[in-house]
């Protein structure tokens, strides 16, 4: 299920959209996303990771990132990068990646919720800022929404409003 989520700040008027979550489409988003980080089209961080482990995975699922620079929010995949956990079970072996045996017409994915649960983190891929090219860090997931406060303001809380939901 994905959510689309309005954030106003009451005080100086700021506002952005966040679309969050990934729906029915995740377990395409989730293959797409491995084959664009073992293409290098990620960043060189992921290439060498999957270089390195090719039994490795990497976290599609969007979350909410704020620049150290210039307090700008944006979303963008979490893009964690993790690896397999030779203790836990099920996992089965598809055409050399790991599965939490959860295959999608063929496809071969981890279901969110895998990743902490079958894998061992690994490293955080660095999001660099659309907007000044700063640092982002990642500050909220969904759960987190209602405590982000304006990039302007920097003490206002944002008014949060759910106003789409997709699957």
């Amino acid at each position: 299920m994905g959510t689309g989520y309005m954030l106003h700040c009451p005080q100086c008027n700021y506002q952005t959209l966040f679309f969050l979550g990934i729906g029915f489409a995740y377990p395409l988003v989730y293959a797409e996303t491995q084959e664009k980080g073992n293409r290098g089209e990620l960043g060189e961080d992921i290439k060498e990771f999957f270089s390195e482990h090719p039994d490795g995975v990497i976290d599609p699922v969007p979350a909410i990132f704020q620049c150290e620079k210039c307090n700008q929010y944006d979303t963008a995949p979490l893009l964690r990068m993790y690896i397999p956990d030779e203790t836990k079970l099920p996992r089965k072996k598809i055409d050399g990646s790991w599965s939490i045996a959860m295959p999608f017409h063929g496809e071969d994915y981890v279901a969110p919720g895998g990743f902490e649960d079958n894998f061992i983190f690994y490293k955080e891929h660095m999001h660099s800022c659309k907007r000044c090219g700063g640092k982002m860090k990642f500050i909220a997931n969904e759960n987190d929404i209602e405590k982000l406060k304006c990039p302007n303001c920097k003490d206002q809380f944002l008014d949060v409003e759910e106003y789409m939901n997709w699957d």
